[in-house]
C-alpha cells in the first residue's frame, strides 16, 4: 500500500509538470518598416556610417543610424523552447513599392537577390541574450512570412529581435508595419518545478527510511 502510494504522489507531480509545460502561449507584435536590426554597432559588419552623399557611399556596409532601432518581443525565451512564427501585412520598402513579409511586391519590382546575406525587404530577426539592445546570439536569420524555429542552447534568457532588411530605410514609413504572431509552449513555471522536486526529495526519503 505504501508503495502504491508512492507511485501515485509521483504521477500526480509528473502530471502537473506536463500539464503545466505544455501549455500553449500566443504572443502577438508588430514591426515597423523601418524597424533596423544593424541600427547599433553590436558587432556586424555593415557598421559604416558613411553618408548618401559621400562618394565611398556603400549602401549594404552603411547601416548604422539607419531607420529605427529595433526592438524585442516581449517575451523572455527559454533554450530548447520551440517558436512558429507568421506575419502578415506589407510595408513601403522602395519608392512607393510595398512588399510583404517575404520581400515580394505585387509587381514583382526589385526583389528576388540578397542584401546583408539575407532576401532583400524581407522580415528577419537576431536573438539577444539582452532585451534593451541587441547582444547576438548567433548571426540574424530569414523569417519571412512564416517559420518554425528552436530557440538556441544558451544558459539564461532570450530575446527575440525582429526587423526590416532593407537600406536607405528614408522611404519607409514607421506607421507601415507588419503583425507577427508567435505560437510556442510556455516553460514550466518556477513553482511547478519547485513542487516537482519537493516531492521527489521527499519520494527518495521515504524509500531510504522504508528500506532501512
Amino acid at each position: 500500500m505504501r508503495k502504491s502510494n508512492h507511485h501515485l504522489v509521483l504521477a500526480l507531480l509528473l502530471g502537473a509538470l506536463f500539464s503545466g509545460s505544455a501549455q500553449a502561449l500566443v504572443i502577438t507584435t508588430t514591426v515597423a518598416g523601418t524597424d533596423n536590426l544593424y541600427y547599433d554597432d553590436w558587432g556586424h559588419v555593415f557598421n559604416s556610417t558613411l553618408a548618401e552623399s559621400d562618394a565611398g557611399f556603400n549602401i549594404e556596409y552603411s547601416a548604422l543610424g539607419r531607420g529605427t532601432a529595433a526592438s524585442a518581443v516581449g517575451y523572455a525565451f527559454s533554450s530548447g523552447q520551440a517558436l512558429s512564427i507568421a506575419a502578415t501585412g506589407s510595408v513601403v520598402d522602395w519608392g512607393a513599392t510595398y512588399t510583404d513579409p517575404t520581400g515580394t511586391s505585387a509587381s514583382g519590382a526589385n526583389e528576388g537577390w540578397d542584401f546583408r546575406n539575407l532576401p532583400v525587404y524581407s522580415l528577419i530577426g537576431i536573438w539577444s541574450t539582452n532585451a534593451s539592445m541587441i547582444d547576438p546570439v548567433n548571426s540574424p536569420f530569414y523569417i519571412g512570412s512564416s517559420l518554425a524555429l528552436v530557440a538556441p542552447a544558451m544558459i539564461g534568457s532570450l530575446y527575440l529581435f525582429l526587423g526590416e532588411n532593407d537600406g536607405y530605410f528614408r522611404d519607409n514609413a514607421f506607421s507601415d508595419k507588419y503583425t507577427v504572431t508567435i505560437t510556442t509552449s510556455a516553460v514550466p513555471a518556477p513553482a511547478t518545478l519547485a513542487l516537482l522536486s519537493l516531492g521527489l526529495i521527499g519520494l527518495i526519503a521515504m524509500r531510504r527510511r522504508q528500506n532501512g
